[in-house]
């Protein structure tokens, strides 16, 4: 895909940027090894982002996180250098594409809507940020802040950018796009994710009385999750967000059916609620386990509560006209800024139904209102 500048910048549309994009796979294979190397990575949609930022003549800069990976930041600077600074930040990858019963590269838009890996979650939402931050450079004479516009890899699976970003871009308030259907969030669940190992003794499966059967010791521990899991939806739940829960991912051991397996490993997918952490989380799980297992952490992300930045939210919630921030169940990339100190929320067109769906849509008149909304937010700050 070419980095150069088109001809009549001015012309393009959302639905145009939007249409490139999700044309434009960026796959986050996510650990797997079957995914076609052509399709993965952000680096594609990362040059997308940067022509048209460079065609603004605004401050680019790209970040490399990971080999061949790197987030892309624009930057509108207001007259007054006191001013506060909002972070507008979407992440370029997505899931993977099996079973899908669209075209997952085609772009197609018919009815209103366009469809396509990505166009939901998030290529949306960053074509809508992307058109506020062109209104606001292009006619900034109500802009009393700096903007800062952000596209971060990884988000699908460990989070990398927006860790990396947090560590390089300071901010007043941030906005996460995920599809929130044009609502405001400023509540959400954490997750951590954990690898489980039993350890056996291999052998030819003609004698497995000489062995150690390594997934028949994976039995109890399996037993043991579902009554944990069952625990944990009997405690009390979060006002906004229910119960956290616990769900066995994957499973995986042994090398052919005539060998007795020496090792077998689970994922568990652990949600967790404000104030919880993955490290008293991590102890609480192991306790349940039979003796014998290994577990460690491989992944964690804490969860989002509100902290900070009242004056922006109720700026945003007047601009919306709704009353109060929502809740979901979901984790963002809003959780890790908050956590560096930036007072963030979640935001964006689309609806979390269609996220990672066989027939991948949004409506194109959100990324539209989207768009619209967030330029009436930045120019509603005094």
């Amino acid at each position: 895909m070419s980095a150069q500048p088109r001809c009549f910048p001015v012309a393009v549309t959302l639905a145009e940027l939007l249409a490139e994009l999700v044309q434009t796979p960026s796959v986050n294979p996510m650990g797997r090894d079957d995914v076609p190397a052509a399709w993965c990575g952000e680096a594609r949609v990362a040059a997308i982002y940067e022509r048209e930022l460079r065609v603004l003549g605004v401050p680019v800069e790209r970040h490399e996180v990971a080999p061949g990976r790197w987030n892309v930041i624009g930057r509108f600077t207001s007259d007054n250098a006191a001013a506060p600074t909002i972070l507008l930040e979407a992440h370029m990858d997505t899931v993977p594409v099996d079973g899908m019963t669209v075209p997952p590269f085609s772009g197609t838009i018919r009815d209103g809507r366009l469809s396509g890996r990505g166009a939901c979650d998030v290529k949306g939402g960053g074509a809508a940020m992307f058109g506020a931050f062109r209104e606001i450079v292009q006619h900034p004479a109500d802009v009393r802040c700096h903007v800062i516009l952000a596209y971060t890899v990884d988000e699908e699976h460990n989070f990398l950018g927006v860790q990396h970003l947090a560590k390089v871009v300071t901010a007043d308030f941030a906005i996460v796009a995920e599809p929130t259907e044009l609502q405001l969030i400023n509540t959400h669940k954490g997750v951590a994710r954990y690898a489980i190992s039993t350890t056996g003794v291999a052998c030819d499966s003609s004698t497995p009385h000489l062995g150690v059967n390594a997934i028949h010791k994976m039995g109890p521990v399996l037993i043991a999750l579902e009554q944990y899991a069952g625990e944990l939806q009997s405690r009390s739940p979060h006002p906004q967000l229910g119960p956290a829960t616990l769900s066995v991912g994957t499973i995986q051991g042994g090398a052919s059916a005539n060998i007795v397996p020496e090792r077998c490993t689970i994922a568990v997918d652990r949600r967790l609620l404000p104030g919880e952490t993955a490290e008293a989380a991590q102890r609480e799980l192991a306790a349940r386990l039979p003796m014998g297992c290994d577990i460690h952490c491989t992944f964690a992300c804490p969860a989002l509560a509100p902290s900070g930045g009242e004056a922006f939210v109720k700026n945003f919630c007047a601009v919306l006209n709704q009353p109060h921030p929502l809740a979901v169940a979901f984790g963002t990339d809003a959780s890790t800024l908050q956590e560096a100190g930036v007072p963030c929320v979640v935001f964006g067109p689309g609806s979390i139904a269609q996220a990672h769906t066989k027939a991948e849509w949004i409506e194109l008149s959100q990324v539209d209102a989207a768009a619209r909304l967030l330029v009436e937010f930045v120019r509603s700050i005094a």
